[in-house]
């Protein structure tokens, strides 16, 4: 009886909906088919009495019967499938005057629309006939031309790409699972809707003079307020950068020149190992953009019209060289190894979709680390591989390589970030250029965060917990849960490639942090074919959290692993507890197309160019001393000014210079 029952209700339900869109000639959205359907049948959609985890599951199991249309805002309108039985009831609507039913609604009062049930369409017996009666004849869609025949996502283990994931009602309301599980599993359920502020913008918005005044009032009393001498061993803030009094276009020279050497004076210089320890100083960042108007080179324009056609390709990237570090996260202590001993091996388990990793477990011994904040130990690692290896830069008939003979030296992520930037809304980054011996040697620096709180700090170790999870030092031996060190281990791999444009070309060596190898996947010589990256993200249950995964993660995913070859990304969904139960292997090379209303690949390549060249015709002087700053923020061009003298943006050091001119 059970059966019959949910088979009945299964059958009015799919009814009602369907009558709900084929009465509304222009469509319906997702939101009013809910209140609609509400209206008349008195409840909610039942889509979880019938089995189904979400409403989106339930439509798509009426592919047959709607289909969903979207327009220029990304809003999902959806239309009905036209049959035989029913297509001279969507004509006489689509035929009915639009204007009289506004008319009339409009005169309507909220309250009673919303208090007086509505009608059932007259026609839902016709529809029920129409639903029993066995019909031969495929199902015609009469819907604008834009909607698509494709079939919907089938919960499948195979891998993502956009024939699966981006048409129908995925992107409606993104799937809370991987396509590996199937569409009743009980593991996972949607996240707690309610939007969390940023707590860092939070605290930020919320500080006032109080706080402040409590605050010094706090470090008062720590610092023993008997001590007459603490004030006085206190030092003085630092003065007010100078601002200037009229326009730049009314100064004269000499106005200008004395402004610049102010604005010099005034600028707050921090130590080397605060930097590498707390990133720029935040008055030091705030001076990068507050000058830049002043003492600015070239511009560069971060316009990217005309960038959609293919024309800068990447080479096929090559690992040239191997190191390992050892980086103490308390005390940012970094050892170099000169091999590949910090290399880790994947182990999963073979059902991906049945897991329970606790990315909290261990946090309450290692909370007062700071695992969200960025490294500011410039490229000195990579610098000590290059020394170690000169000989790998050596061309035919040299016998002592006095330069490198490449374009460009510097890491990955500095790549990926300018690959990035014409689609870049919210950070702003700072990079450093010098050139030496030809070549330009490329630095990011980072500002300075303050510590997070716990949730924040949390969700950035859950990221190297899930590591831990799933890779080991032994690729026969799976890794013990138990044994997590707080301290980062990392392999590094020196590439070698060259971006070729139209008349133009970068040969580019840069080094890259790698998490795992597939161990028994046979590698390609000298690429990176069998090594994977491990990532994490939330279960997505709101149409807004899959777009933002789409627009936002997937360009920094595809951007930093395209740049060294590797071919695919396991990522590990997370639900509102921190705990991963679900594992899903994402190729990279289908990023591309499944994002493409986002964002675009021959953009990114095309503007890396347009940097890289920028820079060849900005950075002339061949002097380590020299370092050119390029700053950008959101919405601005990039500025570049010259450092005569870097103090701590230097980017070469000196043992580096005199051991190479050896």
């Amino acid at each position: 009886m059970g059966s019959l029952q949910d088979s009945d209700l299964l059958t009015d339900t799919k009814i009602a909906i369907k009558s709900l869109v084929i009465s509304s000639p222009l469509g319906i959205s997702l939101t009013k088919l809910c209140r609609d359907f509400e209206d008349i049948e008195g409840k909610e959609v039942p889509y979880k009495e019938l089995g189904f985890a979400t409403l989106t599951d339930l439509l798509k199991s009426m592919k047959d019967m709607v289909r969903p249309i979207f327009d220029a805002n990304q809003s999902v309108t959806l239309f009905p499938v036209v049959d035989d039985s029913t297509a001279h009831i969507t004509d006489l609507v689509a035929n009915q005057s639009t204007k009289r039913l506004r008319a009339r609604s409009a005169k309507r009062s909220k309250s009673l629309n919303r208090s007086v049930p509505k009608r059932r369409p007259v026609f839902t017996s016709q529809l029920r006939r129409s639903l029993q009666k066995p019909t031969t004849s495929q199902s015609t869609p009469r819907t604008p031309a834009v909607a698509s025949n494709r079939p919907l996502r089938t919960p499948q283990n195979t891998p993502l790409n956009r024939s699966q994931i981006s048409p129908a009602f995925t992107r409606v309301t993104p799937q809370t699972r991987s396509p590996h599980t199937s569409a009743q599993n009980p593991l996972k359920r949607p996240l707690n809707t309610s939007q969390r502020m940023d707590p860092r913008i939070a605290k930020r918005l919320n500080t006032t003079k109080d706080d402040e005044k409590e605050k010094t009032a706090t470090e008062s009393m720590v610092n023993g307020s008997g001590d007459t001498n603490a004030a006085a061993a206190k030092p003085a803030p630092p003065e007010p950068t100078p601002t200037p009094t009229k326009p730049f276009h009314m100064m004269q020279d000499q106005e200008v020149e004395a402004l610049v050497s102010a604005v010099r004076l005034t600028t707050t210089v921090t130590s080397v190992a605060d930097n590498a320890k707390n990133g720029i100083d935040p008055q030091m960042w705030s001076d990068i953009f507050s000058v830049e108007k002043v003492t600015d080179l070239k511009p560069m324009s971060i316009e990217t019209n005309g960038m959609l056609a293919q024309k800068t390709v990447l080479r096929q990237p090559l690992k040239i060289g191997e190191y390992s570090l050892k980086i103490s996260t308390r005390s940012d202590n970094r050892i170099f190894i000169p091999d590949g001993s910090e290399l880790k091996y994947l182990h999963l388990p073979p059902a991906i979709s049945q897991l329970s990793y606790d990315l909290n477990h261990g946090y309450d011994m290692v909370s007062d680390i700071h695992w969200g904040k960025p490294s500011n130990s410039k490229i000195d690692e990579l610098l000590q591989w290059i020394l170690r290896n000169r000989k790998k830069f050596m061309v035919a008939g040299e016998l002592v390589p006095k330069e490198l003979h490449t374009d460009f030296v510097c890491y990955r992520g500095l790549l990926a970030k300018i690959m990035t930037t014409p689609y870049e809304t919210s950070h702003r980054w700072v990079i450093c250029a010098t050139k030496y011996r030809g070549t330009i040697y490329l630095c990011q620096f980072h500002e300075s965060y303050p510590p997070p709180d716990d949730y924040y700090n949390k969700m950035s170790f859950g990221g190297f917990r899930f590591e831990s999870f799933v890779t080991s030092y032994d690729p026969t031996i799976p890794p013990d849960p138990n044994d997590f060190d707080p301290d980062h281990h990392e392999y590094c791999a020196v590439m070698r490639s060259r971006l070729m444009a139209e008349n133009v070309s970068h040969s580019l060596a840069f080094g890259a942090e790698l998490d795992c190898v597939v161990p028994n996947l046979r590698e390609n010589p000298g690429t990176l074919s069998n090594f994977v990256e491990l990532k994490t993200t939330k279960v997505m249950a709101k149409e807004f959290q899959y777009r933002n995964f789409l627009k936002h993660k997937l360009l920094k995913w595809w951007a930093q692993s395209y740049l060294v070859g590797v071919p695919s990304i396991y990522c590990g969904y997370k639900d509102e507890k921190n705990v991963v139960k679900d594992v899903e292997q994402l190729k990279i090379e289908s990023f591309p197309e499944l994002c493409l209303e986002f964002w675009s690949a021959n953009v990114c390549l095309n503007f890396l160019n347009k940097f890289l060249l920028h820079l060849k015709e900005l950075v002339t002087i061949d002097d380590p001393n020299v370092v050119y700053q390029l700053a950008f923020q959101p919405h601005h061009d990039i500025t570049c000014t010259r450092l005569v003298e870097p103090g701590d943006f230097q980017i070469l050091p000196q043992w580096y210079i005199d051991e190479f001119a050896v």
